[in-house]
């Protein structure tokens, strides 16, 4: 029979309270703290009889929701979702319930129900919450679909990180519940006139924008407090290893070193006959940062894009210097262009699940899409091909292979080139910042 932690134990009870009172309640807990079996053990406390549990599309996060909810056993049927499936919920005309086809599993239901099925639900549990922020056509209109299929249902919100990860998004997130604190607001920009301190910024060129990024967090974090918990490793007295990092600086081919200069000097560069163009900060930095890894994005007159590699000498270092020391390895990349070249390794798998069930195996995982709701426990090392920008990718990607029981010590070996962008970037995430433009005008444009 599964046993709760004290913890979950005080979080469960937290949730219940918060649900009775607000109908919502978040649980921002790091990695590895169990919030899937909190928050079923939640559901299972306010008595629900039928929970939707809204996650990514992954075979593996949804095998390992599955598991925990098998683990538990608990009364309640439950259905999970992707949030794809909620984005693409608007085409389908609605229809009875008898005509709903499940398969035959207690814990899954993998179709896209119409909007009417959606009141059937007395609870949603919803993963990575913070996906849901309205900052592309496609999110903007997930946001907007939630809202009409889920937003009258009371909603346990789970994210990985103890802190918000951008507080300006908090309005999205919470305007999926009808129960929001800020559901007064008709549209962000409103709110944003409360919450956000707007500033204007010059674009290149010299046009003005308003600047949102700026959140009044003393006025926001109130509002918040009563329906939030947040925990981390230290509360929860887990000890877990402390992950070693290895930098291995690797040389620059002669061919890259050149590119790299040209972007940086001249703001463009060629190769076999194309020139690619970086005629701002953004397009440089992600220029230097492509090359880094000897791959590089180029786009035509008509904006049609080809990806180019150009070196695999980061594959030939991992060949010789990284894959006789380990049988498992869980390697993440950037770009699409790193996992081609990934791709040339031995027994590589994308698939979380399987590459947990094999001896010996090679994951190969994008940071934003595989730095939560996987587990790599059975890693015996981490490889960081490239560098993401965002510290929390940093931070959550190291955290999917550690784990209380492990018995190696955990080592993470980070990839950087002599004469690329990873160094700089490392620094910044050390000091736990996201490198942006910002960082980068500093590092190489200071003249």
């Amino acid at each position: 029979m599964f046993k709760f932690r004290d913890y979950q134990l005080e979080a469960i009870n937290f949730g219940v309270d918060c649900l009775n009172k607000y109908k919502i309640v978040r649980l921002n807990m790091k990695q590895r703290l169990g919030k899937t079996f909190t928050a079923l053990g939640i559901a299972q406390a306010v008595g629900a009889k039928r929970v939707l549990f809204i996650t990514k599309a992954r075979r593996d996060v949804r095998k390992s929701i599955e598991d925990d909810y098998n683990t538990l056993s608990p009364p309640f049927e439950l259905d999970i979702q992707s949030m794809d499936s909620i984005y693409n919920a608007s085409r389908f005309k609605p229809y009875g319930s008898d005509k709903v086809n499940k398969v035959e599993t207690k814990a899954i239901s993998r179709i896209v129900f119409p909007r009417e099925l959606y009141q059937e639900y007395d609870l949603c549990i919803i993963d990575e919450v913070h996906n849901f922020k309205g900052n592309d056509g496609k999110k903007v209109k997930r946001v907007e679909i939630a809202k009409k299929l889920i937003s009258n249902l009371p909603q346990i919100h789970l994210t990985g990180t103890p802190t918000p990860e951008g507080w300006t998004g908090l309005y999205s997130q919470l305007s999926i519940s009808q129960f929001s604190p800020f559901a007064k607001y008709r549209n962000f920009y409103e709110w944003a006139r409360d919450f956000v301190d707007i500033r204007q910024k010059k674009l290149y060129g010299g046009n003005l924008f308003n600047d949102y990024s700026r959140a009044k967090i003393n006025k926001i974090e109130p509002l918040l407090k009563p329906f939030t918990l947040s925990y981390d490793e230290s509360y929860a007295n887990f000890n877990y290893p402390e992950v070693t990092e290895q930098i291995h600086m690797i040389e620059t081919p002669d061919c890259l070193k050149k590119m790299m200069s040209d972007i940086v000097s001249y703001k463009m560069t060629t190769y076999m006959r194309k020139v690619i163009t970086a005629d701002t900060a953004v397009k440089q930095l992600g220029k230097l940062h492509q090359l880094s890894s000897g791959h590089i994005i180029f786009s035509d007159d008509i904006n049609e894009s080809e990806r180019i590699i150009i070196s695999n000498f980061k594959i030939d270092y991992i060949r010789k210097n990284i894959l006789p020391k380990h049988k498992k390895l869980a390697i993440f990349y950037k770009y699409v262009n790193e996992l081609e070249q990934l791709k040339t390794l031995p027994n590589t798998t994308t698939d979380a699940y399987e590459f947990e069930e094999s001896e010996q195996a090679i994951f190969l995982g994008q940071f934003v899409s595989s730095r939560e709701g996987v587990k790599l426990s059975t890693a015996d090392a981490m490889v960081f091909y490239n560098l993401d920008f965002a510290f929390v990718s940093f931070e959550q990607a190291k955290s999917r292979f550690q784990h209380q029981n492990r018995q190696t010590e955990p080592i993470l070996h980070l990839l950087f080139t002599t004469h690329g962008i990873e160094q700089k970037i490392y620094e910044a995430l050390k000091k736990k910042k996201t490198y942006d433009t910002r960082w980068f005008r500093k590092d190489y444009m200071r003249n």
